[in-house]
């Protein structure tokens, strides 16, 4: 694990395998699965894992991030063999860019003032006319 222990410590994982749950608490505590099932020769399965942040934690986790791996073991008769899943908290998308959260009111607000203001001015010619 890279980047602050802080922050996966923090993260939850929930892991599924069809409709039964298989883990779901933090991260960290993540350590070894029930076996899901017998697979056939070069048969595949699902796993629908789901890494969270909880809604709860401060400004005190912004800025934090951590990559980490899981490794998944697959048994056999004649040995075992591994499959890695790269987790990171970094991403290069949304890193350097801000979500879009403008709105069009201060537009409407701006639009809403010059046409005041403008009808005030037109009033106040066409009463001059009216004295003159």
């Amino acid at each position: 694990m890279n980047g602050s222990k802080k922050f996966f410590h923090a993260l939850t994982m929930e892991i599924r395998y069809g409709d039964a749950v298989l883990f779901h608490n933090k991260l960290h505590e993540l350590s070894d699965l029930p076996p899901s099932q017998t697979l056939a020769v070069n048969g595949q399965d699902n796993l629908n894992m789901r890494l969270s942040i909880p809604k709860e934690l401060g400004n005190e986790y912004q800025g934090l991030s951590v990559d980490a791996e899981i490794i998944i073991t697959a048994k056999s008769k004649k040995g075992e063999q591994d499959s890695i899943l790269q987790l990171s908290t970094n991403s290069p998308i949304s890193a350097d860019k801000l979500p879009n959260t403008a709105s069009y009111i201060f537009n409407f607000l701006l639009i809403g003032s010059v046409l005041l203001l403008l009808g005030s001015c037109i009033i106040l010619l066409i009463k001059r006319k009216d004295f003159a």
